[in-house]
């Protein structure tokens, strides 16, 4: 999606008829098996563009459905990564793009989730926690004033999973995360397919990295599959970048975590789950550590 001429004049937005209720999904005889890295919807080096649910009703009126034979721990829902060839210009981040008011929905079964992220923007590969990621895109960095608002998240292993560049120069910046609902009610062990997130060690509702100036605000994290350790209600982290001092590489800076209400985040395993997990205290970051029913 590169629109030369998208400004805040002439944005593009898809979106629904008032009182419809649609869903974007992908028939099913026209996906191959074994897909990885992919999406139902990728955002590569746009801007001004903006996908809202909003139906005139107070209900969100589109679904994001992955199907079924997209199964697979590095797939996600959305994803917004670096334009690798963009049109117009020599900058192929993302910027000032939105998805709003969508319902937004992983693969999962009644016992676990099989989709990575229900939105994720980085690069093309999926990259484990911890290490350097060196078969990232060359562009993932500096994607800036991007706004995910008032979604429900569920079926997936990380709700919103943003991982920017670690050189101080080329973070993101200026991204929002608001008034989202990440984690649903329909527990595993039922009849039907499980809407709680997580579902793999280490997993978290909302995990950032390489952020600059970022808010994450008002949103509801409930509910993890509880059969695995060390799940985050939020997360921010910092990763090493090999030969680099520290004096060029970053955590991030400026990010407020606020008003955020997390609970219900549990682990039948002896590891530990929190609320909130910071790798680093520094850098202007406003949270909190506990485990329990909590505002953040």
């Amino acid at each position: 999606m590169d629109y030369p001429r998208a400004n805040p004049n002439r944005p593009v937005i898809l979106s629904v008829v008032p009182s419809r209720f649609d869903t974007i999904r992908v028939a099913s005889n026209k996906i191959a098996r074994g897909l990885t890295n992919s999406s139902l919807i990728r955002i590569s080096g746009a801007s001004y563009f903006e996908i809202n649910g909003d139906n005139g009703t107070g209900s969100r009126g589109l679904t994001l459905m992955l199907p079924q034979q997209m199964a697979g721990f590095s797939n996600r829902v959305v994803d917004l990564i670096g334009g690798l060839t963009p049109i117009a210009t020599s900058d192929s981040s993302n910027s000032n793009t939105a998805i709003r008011n969508c319902n937004i929905m992983g693969v999962s079964s009644n016992v676990n989730d099989s989709t990575f992220a229900g939105i994720y923007m980085g690069g093309v590969n999926i990259v484990a926690v911890g290490s350097i990621g060196a078969n990232l895109n060359a562009r993932y960095g500096r994607n800036s004033f991007n706004t995910f608002d008032n979604n429900f998240i569920g079926g997936v292993q990380y709700g919103v999973y943003m991982r920017g560049r670690t050189l101080k120069a080329e973070v993101d910046n200026g991204n929002v995360v608001s008034n989202n609902i990440i984690g649903g009610d329909i527990a595993p062990s039922g009849s039907s397919n499980t809407n709680y997130w997580g579902g793999i060690a280490n997993a978290a509702g909302i995990s950032v990295n390489g952020q600059s100036n970022l808010s994450i605000t008002g949103n509801l994290i409930k509910n993890n599959i509880p059969t695995f350790g060390n799940n985050r209600g939020i997360e921010v982290t910092v990763w090493p970048v090999n030969g680099l001092s520290p004096a060029n590489t970053s955590i991030g800076s400026n990010i407020t975590i606020e008003k955020n209400e997390i609970y219900r985040i549990t682990s039948t395993v002896a590891w530990n789950c929190v609320r909130a997990w910071l790798a680093q205290d520094r850098w202007g970051i406003v949270t909190g550590k506990q485990i329990g029913r909590a505002h953040v």
